[in-house]
């Protein structure tokens, strides 16, 4: 980390773990000056089923989500596991 650096970070086990960022660089993405999301391998984000797979591969097909974009996709998918859940 540097200071400037724009990130969305993912935690759990805050205070109880050397590195608290899920699957250690899987839980960052790098906000770019223009709002778009890279990866922790520094690869465009352009869609969430990506994570976990090959994302050279993945990420030259479409461009980059925004953070927004994002944002958005994140609190649907909640939303969605909420009403899934019994």
């Amino acid at each position: 980390f540097k200071v400037g650096d724009r990130d969305v970070l993912f935690i759990e086990h805050n205070g109880s773990q050397f590195i608290p960022l899920v699957g250690i660089q899987h839980g960052r993405f790098r906000v770019q000056k223009d709002d778009t999301l890279l990866t922790g391998e520094n690869q465009p984000l352009a869609d969430v089923s990506q994570l976990g797979k090959d994302e050279m591969t993945m990420a030259r097909s479409r461009p980059a989500l925004s953070l927004r974009d994002f944002k958005a996709t994140l609190r649907t998918r909640v939303r969605e596991q909420k009403a899934n859940t019994p």
